[in-house]
This record gives structure tokens, sequence and C-alpha cells, in this order.
């Protein structure tokens, strides 16, 4: 990691993952059953239904549920549910020219799409192929850039010869694979409009599809009559409720008009609902997450550049109260750090750079010194309208 992007952060670990399920359902709920309809409530639409353009951790859950990919993450806890497997493809790929080129065999003879159309390698080749249309604007370039011709659309470093992707990249490079796990790159029509603004419903052929979406207000899945596969696929429809406020899902929840609270209860009430309903016994369940949340500094703007923005960065690093600020985010909402990686994550380890139990000001006012700082000088910051600091995804289910 860089130094300045080391030094251009202030983080809170995004530490653990929580999961609430109201009385009456959960106690008649079984493991296993199918069937059913399950019912889940945002406060704020996804961005996008589309592959290409999802780029939101709400409308990757969907992504998950419907996607069809060459390799895929087991639906399992802890270190096994990390460990890619081959999915539509019939194993790992056959890596040559020093890591620089990808051979995929597809076999998903398990699946089809929603539509009925077969799956072929032709269908992987058109997501790539979609996603570097310049027209559409997909977040997922900056992922295969290292791919031959990715600049242009079709791409010349993706090939198809049978049931066989092949794949070029510039260098080599050890997280490819990973990266072809992501939901961009999952298999779509070769005939898929290549519009900008996404396709509200488009096919696909994973364990789910997407029926219906009208935008702010609902999204349907139906599961996929034509996936055999081994991924869960239990209920038969989920129905997405677009638009309640935190207060009022989590009232809903309780009474049973919803299954699932995919964007949390109030930050206020975590303890409450802890409190009632135990933790780890049933009904609110706590585990660890990967991931932090941070305040990136721009070090491109005047303030933060060269030698003066490294201080001023140091100051506010040091002036920061990280404990208020996870208290923002409700109880048990994660742990305290100050560094960008999070325990967990290969690389870690404990380097105590700045202070966790509250701010040290007189250390921060000798680094704002050496910045340069005037009195009167102003920082621009933007931030989005959420709860500040959601450190866990926290979810509040009837089922």
């Amino acid at each position: 990691m860089s130094r300045k992007l080391w030094l251009s952060t202030v983080t809170v670990t995004i530490a653990l993952l929580a999961v609430f399920a109201a009385g009456a359902a959960a106690k008649s709920a079984k493991v296993g059953a199918t069937g059913g309809t399950l019912n889940v409530d945002l406060t704020t639409d996804v961005d996008y239904t589309d592959p290409a353009l999802d780029y939101l951790s709400t409308g990757w859950e969907i992504e998950y549920a419907t996607c069809l990919k060459l390799l895929n993450y087991p639906d399992a806890n802890g270190a096994k549910g990390s460990q890619l497997t081959p999915e539509a493809a019939a194993g790992f790929p056959k890596v040559s020219s020093g890591g620089k080129v990808y051979d995929f065999t597809v076999n998903a003879g398990f699946t089809k799409f929603s539509n009925g159309q077969p799956v072929t390698a032709a269908n992987f080749k058109a997501a790539i192929d979609r996603d570097a249309d310049p027209k559409m604007q997909s977040p997922a370039v900056p992922f295969f850039s290292d791919i031959v011709g990715s600049d242009k659309s079709p791409v010349s470093g993706v090939r198809v010869r049978g049931n066989h992707l092949i794949i070029t990249l510039t260098k080599a490079s050890p997280d490819f694979l990973a990266r072809m796990a992501m939901p961009f790159f999952c298999a779509v029509p070769t005939n898929l409009a290549h519009d900008p603004n996404g396709v509200l419903a488009p096919p696909s052929a994973g364990p789910y599809y997407i029926s219906d979406r009208v935008p702010n207000q609902s999204i349907t899945i139906k599961k996929n009559p034509n996936y055999k596969g081994k991924r869960p696929h239990n209920v038969n429809q989920i129905n997405y409720h677009v638009g309640n406020s935190l207060d009022a899902i989590y009232l809903r929840t309780q009474q049973g008009a919803t299954d699932y609270a995919a964007a949390g209860i109030p930050p206020a009430s975590y303890a409450e609902a802890a409190q009632k309903y135990g933790v780890n016994k049933g009904q609110f369940w706590v585990k660890p997450q990967i991931g932090v949340s941070y305040y990136a500094f721009n070090h491109d703007r005047p303030l933060f550049k060269g030698a003066n923005g490294i201080a001023l960065a140091k100051a506010i690093n040091y002036a920061i109260d990280r404990k208020a600020l996870l208290a923002q985010g409700g109880y048990l909402a994660g742990k305290r750090t100050d560094q960008i990686l999070p325990p967990g994550m290969a690389g870690f380890r404990d380097a105590n750079l700045y202070p966790l139990k509250g701010p040290d000001l007189a250390t921060a006012k000798k680094w704002l010194a050496k910045s340069g700082v005037k009195d009167g000088q102003s920082i621009e910051f933007y931030t989005s309208n959420p709860v500040p600091l959601r450190c866990r995804r926290r979810s509040f289910s009837s089922t």
C-alpha cells in the first residue's frame, strides 16, 4: 500500500454482520424448507438491477442470487465461503504464457437462462464486451483493464473457441480469478441491450431471476425454472419493498409484515433488539465480517498536496474521535481501528498508528502547525445522507 493512501485515511472497521429474526416466523421456519415468498424491505432502491452497472451491496445481494459466473464463492459461512470454486466453468482455467492466458472450459448444462436460452462461452464474452462498451459507462472497467483490448468493445483479448473462453492479459495478475467472480462478469444473453440506463429485468441463468422491477417501489425475483444446479434456491419468490424508513421497517418486521430488513434497523434499536431477543440465540445474530469504513483525503487538492498535505492528514488522524464515530453505528457496530486493513485479512498487523480511545489533540495541533494551514481555511467534505458510518451490514428478519 502506498504511503500516500496510508496517510490519507481515518478508519473504523466493519467488524460485525447482524441479522435479526422476529419470533413466530423464526420458530416455525424449518431448515431446508422450500416454497413460499420472502418479503424484503429496503429504505432506498438499489442503483441498478443490471449486472454491468450494479455496484451497491444491496444490489449485489440480488446479483449473487441471480447470476451465473465462471467461478463463484460457496454459499457457506466462514473460511469455506471465501474459497473460489468452479460454477459455469468445468474446473479452474488452464493458465499459460507466464500467467497471461486463461482458458476456461464452460460446462453449464445444469442450467439455462430464465428465458430458456442455453448458456455457452459466448455469454461470458458478451458480458465483458458489454461492460467494455463506452456507452454503458460500467463501473466494471477498472476491474478488467489488464485484458488485451479492454478499451474497445468487442474486447480483442477475449475469444470463444467452441466451449472454451480464452482471455489474454497484458501481464500476469494473481487476483484475476477473484475479479472474474464479481457480478459484473456473470453470463448475459448475447443480444442483451447495451442500454446505459440499465436493463430492469435481464434474463439470468442463476438460481433466481428478476421478473419485474418498478424503480423506487419494488423488485420481484422468482425461482429460475431452468436451474438444476446445487446452489440453494428454496423459496419460490422474493419481493423487495422499497421506501419505508428504518423505524417503519423495524416495526413491520416485528409485526411480521416483512421478513428481512436488508437496510437494517435504526442504530439506536440494536441494543434493544439484542436485549429482547438475545445474541446468536435464534433470532438476532452477530457474526464477524471483513470490511472498513473510512474517510479518504484527496491528495490532488491543494491542502493535501506534498509534505504539508501529509502533515494535515496526520493532524486529522490524531484529532478524530473514533470511539464517537463508531457509536453512531449503534450497538455492536464494529471495532475501532487506525489502519486500512481489517483484522482477518492477509497482511494485517496491529501497527498502533493513531489513538483509538479518543482524540490526541495535543499531537494533532503539532502536526497542524507543520501543515501550514492558516486560521479560517476550510476543507470541503462530501458524504451521503444515510446513517453515518454504517459499520456493519445489519438486517432484521422474521424468517
